[in-house]
């Protein structure tokens, strides 16, 4: 018999942000008046009972009439659009392999996909079998990070690549105007972790991501709004310069 989930606790009303990683899922949150970051192999460690709303840097809800990721692509235009990676369809999602994936891809949308997008397949998987076991998908947000920097960045486009320690002050210093524990909890979890189980960027994009769900949200709506698992599809973003 499988052991049961260790179940990462968090405050009542807690609104985290979560990244993907090496390891499995980046969670930042608010304990005891400060910011902490965990990392979890799965999401079923999480007490969703606790989450007010999770903001989460993977995609949610897969159709073939998607159309939010070109959306957001054309906002990120002419700098971090290449961050925005096509979602496939479910049945791609579940595909055994790579080929199967875009043979599924093309029945569906008339196009394939990208060894980038199939490299993230696991990860929606994970996810999309979590919203539908658990019913969690009212609490759970799709959000990007990127997009996020930009627009707390006083809509403007961050100049470094957040794999560069450039790219890296510049999120932290965006960060730290919101919160001023952003630096201690990215310093303490690259402490705490290998870097083969967690970057810097996913650190600053789960920060990012809780930052933002602390703030009015927007959302790049689609049409259709459901998937065929009654799943919603749109992707929050902190609404605050206008």
């Amino acid at each position: 018999m499988a052991e049961p989930h260790p179940i990462l606790e968090m405050d009542q009303h807690a609104l985290p942000g979560i990244d993907g990683c090496k390891a499995g899922w980046c969670v930042v949150f608010k304990t005891n008046q400060s910011i902490a970051c965990r990392v979890i192999k799965d999401l079923e460690e999480l007490d969703t009972s606790n989450i007010k709303r999770c903001l989460i840097d993977m995609p949610i809800g897969l159709h073939p009439l998607r159309h939010i990721d070109a959306d957001l692509r054309n906002r990120l235009k002419p700098h971090r659009h290449h961050s925005v990676f096509s979602v496939p369809v479910r049945e791609a999602v579940y595909a055994p392999n790579y080929e199967l994936a875009k043979k599924e891809h093309i029945k569906a949308c008339g196009k394939s996909i990208s060894i980038q997008s199939w490299n993230i397949c696991n990860k929606i998987k994970s996810l999309d079998l979590f919203l539908q076991k658990t019913d969690s998908e009212n609490c759970f947000e799709e959000s990007h990070p990127e997009y996020c920097f930009y627009l707390l960045n006083e809509v403007t486009h961050l100049q470094h690549k957040k794999s560069t320690k450039e790219g890296q002050t510049e999120r932290l210093n965006i960060l730290l105007k919101y919160t001023k524990d952003a630096q201690v909890c990215f310093e303490t979890a690259m402490t705490n972790y290998k870097r083969s189980e967690l970057k810097a960027d996913d650190i600053l994009d789960a920060l990012v991501l809780f930052v933002t769900n602390s703030l009015p949200l927007g959302f790049i709506a689609n049409e259709p709004r459901y998937d065929s698992k009654g799943i919603a599809m749109r992707i929050a973003y902190p609404n605050v310069f206008k």
